[in-house]
């Protein structure tokens, strides 16, 4: 049997070799996934290079986030992996995609004998037809063998016609109940015996919120007592010594942030379908609490298509309307979860915040009110709401101007509009005049392509001709209003972009025998904004040996594929990735972070270049009835002139800054075991690794800044590996020995360092699909090997001294840290953690600031996580049901068990949720783990 391919074509986009970049605009890609007109359910989907992933349910639908640029990487037990680079056209279209098996017709005159002979007597379902003209459901997954009316054989082809053009009618429900948590064992470990205050008079001595004390290395808890006097800060009194007070001890006083929640998501589908057109209507609604149980989000959806289904017209039409809408409150914008999880950590236990958020006079109520907020007045006191609408229209029509030539023109509209409003009132640490933030986006494009297909059959090989253009009109209208008392400002800025692209391929079936085939292409670039590029050529050899190697019937398919290609990334009119906002402040800072320095696309910025080299290889061996399916793919590609913003004398600008190059290699390996009693085990492997470096920097600098703060970021350093963690480092001699100061404690180097690298060693992602009769049950682990995190929210709790290592350690004394002196001598001077009779700015983890030692709190972020187990079973076990053609009920979990090298990681947050953020741990959410129900019904 021939190699089976898998090729996924996606609006336009779907010709280009996709290259990985992380720092570009962010949407939803949506759509169904379809081989000859079928669903394909379990179609595994993840961005490349990294370990986020989705699946497609039981009707080949899928959604999955990700950016511009980012490659998505389809692949499915039977077919080899293929690759589709996103492109912002692709956010909103709920697009079926084609999964074609392109092999050959096997001719079998048995078979055709066969079905000649049993024609006048068949009574049950034919299993095998080609082009039949009539399928019972809009997703024609079924065909009732009773609806024939007459078989004919034409040469080597079944012709199945039906009777009449009856109407059917279809209505679906889904309904998912979600439940999630976050588990203990995901957060980073708090001390409880340690109360707020510091060393006094050679004791530990409590200060409380009165004086706005933000350490917790006071006396311990069971030491103290209140005095029950009255007390603005607690309505039991002040802390004094055990003894001295009214008797009652205090307790650890850490209210409970993280709130179970329950969320819900349905759909209702009504469809109407004859012969020849297909009407149907999906509506759907999500209702989803936040992380904390305060805010909600709800979702509304509304698809309406049509499609005509006579494949022999010349002409069909198809159409679609997409209409959404988001509102949700407390959406986590400008790091605002990040803030209430830093201020919940923060708190000392000895500080009860259930008491109340406020004061009676409004103010706020804190353990420290000059430098922390309360949690609870950050979730009862903003005013933070997002709405969004998007609206999605398009019409296509396929028409046949040849047995084998097609022209498809298609025109879309696309509109998205987001207002976010972001606000505080007065007395916010951060925010200390109070502000209000009110920005609303709207963009809209016009969209209108048109493909063109010719395939040739010669006598011996086959060519195919296949062109594209495609025009776009965008318009960006972007206003936001900032108020504070000091300084209000308005800003507003409008755009507008037209291009076109001009994609033409030819491919020629060099050597029919070994299905060799040679694909040469051209992709034009032309736009109103940057630059234009009019040849960007792609070559790709493909060829399958099989027959070389093939002499025992062992090998169904040995195909290698080779292919370079150049490309061009237009920057998006709107450059919505904020993670440089955050580059200008220090993390003591990082309450007043605002994402608002949103920047524009200008006439000054070329083109982003990429070059793109692939060698391919799939492979599948059939042993003892099994077929083993291997596939590998090694890549460089390298993108010149990349687009990043840069700190400059006027504030933030976005320039063509570097030169950066990709090595990766991706293997998968799957399979599918039967049983006895329709039993079957598919697993499937898929392997990734990649080594990105920046070969060049356009600027004078010798490192630039991607994301991050101040004092530790992801930098752009020539030779070094992209994103690479820069920070303050320990003082080191010619021997790469900490030179320890004559106090005993280490020294800090003068200059910042290169700390880390977050890029993996690689990732590994194993999926398991179980089913047995009706029953199926799919297990799905990621796995993550090497890449450096910097977990700046360690350093910030033992700064604070509420971090369990500062109650385990801070009692140590007589310890010599390994170095040497400045002279060059082993180090010998022994020193105490947390002295009661030194300041406790000298204590081990105050005396080098609020996040200490960058060096320090660099951690591996290596990680097992299951990530996704389901279990379900489907009640219509025939599709001659006559009520339920479906009835499906399932369980899931999502994030049950996770192992990583430190507490608190979360494999999949970067900071403030910025995807070029990722390997930098600060107050990020914590993982969400999550048990549903399921339901599916069609009738």
């Amino acid at each position: 049997m021939k190699n089976v391919m898998l090729r996924v074509y996606l609006v336009i986009s779907c010709f280009l070799l996709g290259t990985v970049c992380c720092f570009s605009q962010k949407g939803t890609v949506s759509g169904v996934l379809a081989s000859e007109g079928q669903p394909l359910p379990g179609v595994n989907i993840i961005i490349k290079g990294k370990s986020i992933g989705t699946q497609t349910d039981f009707d080949g639908k899928y959604r999955i986030d990700c950016n511009v640029g980012d490659v998505l990487v389809f692949s499915y037990i039977g077919f080899s992996s293929k690759e589709v680079q996103v492109t912002a056209r692709m956010f909103g279209e709920n697009t079926t995609i084609a999964i074609e098996k392109p092999v050959k017709t096997i001719t079998n005159e048995a078979y055709t004998k066969a079905v000649k002979n049993m024609k006048n007597s068949m009574s049950g379902i034919l299993d095998i037809v080609e082009n039949p003209t009539h399928l019972h459901d809009l997703q024609r997954n079924y065909f009732y063998g009773d609806r024939i009316k007459n078989i004919t054989i034409d040469s080597d082809k079944v012709h199945v016609e039906d009777f009449g053009s009856e109407i059917y009618y279809e209505i679906g429900f889904d309904q998912r109940i979600i439940h999630q948590f976050v588990q203990n064992k995901n957060l980073h470990q708090l001390q409880s015996t340690y109360a707020q205050g510091r060393p006094d008079n050679g004791g530990f001595s409590w200060f409380g919120a009165e004086v706005g004390e933000p350490f917790s290395f006071g006396p311990k808890l069971n030491n103290l007592a209140y005095d029950g006097m009255p007390y603005r800060f607690d309505t039991r009194g002040r802390l004094v010594p055990l003894g001295s007070g009214n008797g009652q001890q205090p307790m650890a006083m850490r209210e409970t942030l993280f709130n179970a929640m329950t969320n819900t998501a349905s759909s209702l589908s009504l469809g109407v379908r004859s012969n020849e057109k297909s009407i149907k209507l999906n509506v759907g609604h999500s209702n989803r609490k936040g992380v904390f149980g305060f805010g909600k989000q709800l979702i509304n959806e509304l698809d309406i298509g049509y499609e005509e289904l006579e494949y022999d017209k010349k002409m069909q039409w198809r159409a679609f309307l997409k209409y959404t809408n988001t509102d949700e409150k407390q959406p986590n914008t400008n790091g605002f979860y990040n803030n209430v999880i830093k201020s919940h950590f923060l708190t000392p236990i000895s500080f009860d915040n259930t008491q109340g958020y406020q004061f009676v006079d409004g103010s706020q109520r804190s353990f420290s009110p000059e430098e922390n907020n309360n949690p609870l007045w950050l979730l009862n006191t903003n005013q933070n709401q997002q709405t969004s609408n998007l609206f999605v229209a398009s019409v296509q029509n396929k028409i046949q101007l040849g047995e084998n030539t097609k022209l498809t023109p298609k025109l879309s509209y696309v509109r998205n509009e987001n207002s976010n409003v972001f606000g505080f009132p007065k007395g916010t640490v951060g925010f200390v005049d109070g502000y209000l933030g009110d920005k609303s986006i709207a963009q809209q494009s016009i969209n209108y392509d048109m493909d063109f297909s010719w395939k040739f059959y010669g006598k011996e090989r086959k060519s195919e001709v296949t062109s594209t253009i495609g025009y776009q009109h965008q318009d960006l209208f972007y206003k936001l209003l900032e108020q504070d008392i000091m300084n209000p400002t308005t800003r507003v800025h409008e755009a507008q972009r037209n291009t076109l692209r001009m994609y033409n391929k030819f491919c020629y079936e060099v050597f029919p025998e070994m299905d060799a085939e040679l694909t040469l292409a051209n992709n034009s670039y032309v736009s109103s904004i940057q630059q234009t590029r009019l040849f960007q050529p792609k070559i790709k050899f493909s060829i399958d040996l099989q027959e070389v190697f093939d002499t025992g019937n062992w090998l169904n398919n040995f195909t290698l594929t080779a292919a370079t290609a150049f490309s061009a990334n237009e920057t998006p009119l709107l450059y919505t990735n904020s993670s440089h906002s955050s580059l200008v402040l220090l993390p003591e800072e990082s309450a007043s972070y605002t994402a608002n320095d949103e920047l524009f696309v200008t006439n000054d910025l070329q083109l982003e270049d990429v070059q793109n080299f692939e060698l391919g290889a799939d492979l599948r061996i059939f042993i003892r009835g099994k077929n083993l399916n291997f596939g590998v793919t090694s890549y460089q590609k390298k993108i010149a002139n990349s687009v990043f913003p840069i700190i400059t004398a006027n504030g933030f600008e976005l320039q063509n800054v570097a030169t950066i190059q990709n090595n990766g290699l991706e293997a998968t390996f799957s399979t599918r075991i039967g049983g006895y009693d329709r039993f079957s085990y598919a697993p499937e492997i898929t392997f990734s690794s990649y080594r990105n470096k920046a070969l060049a920097l356009n600027t004078t600098e010798d490192r630039v800044p991607i994301a991050g703060f101040a004092t530790t970021s992801k930098n752009l350093i020539v030779g070094q590996p992209a994103g690479v963690l820069v920070g303050t480092a320990y003082a080191r001699d010619t021997q790469n020995t900490i030179i320890v100061g004559p106090d005993g404690f280490p020294m800090v180097a003068s200059q910042k360092q290169v700390i880390g690298d977050p890029n993996p060693d690689f990732t590994i992602g194993f999926s398991n699909t179980f089913r047995w009769k009706e029953l199926s049950f799919e297990v799905l682990l990621d796995i993550r090997k090497g890449g450096d995190v910097w977990n700046g929210t360690q350093q910030v709790l033992n700064y604070h001294g509420v971090s369990e290592e500062t109650a385990l350690l801070r009692n140590t004394t007589d310890f010599i840290f390994e170095g040497v002196t400045s002279g060059g001598t082993r180090n010998s001077v022994p020193v105490a953690f947390a002295s009661p009779n030194n300041e406790v700015t000298t204590n081990r983890w105050v005396r080098y600031g609020y996040e200490g030692v960058a060096e320090d709190a660099i951690v591996d972020g290596s990680y097992i996580n299951l990530r996704s187990m389901s279990l379900s079973y489907n009640f219509s076990k025939n599709y001659r049901d006559e009520f339920f053609r479906e009835f499906k009920v399932g369980l899931y979990a999502n994030n049950l068990f996770t192992y990583t090298k430190y507490k608190g990681a979360s494999p999949y947050h970067g900071l403030f949720d910025t995807n070029s953020g990722e390997g930098l741990q600060y107050f990020n959410t914590p993982l969400l783990s999550e048990i549903g129900f399921t339901i599916n019904i069609k009738i």
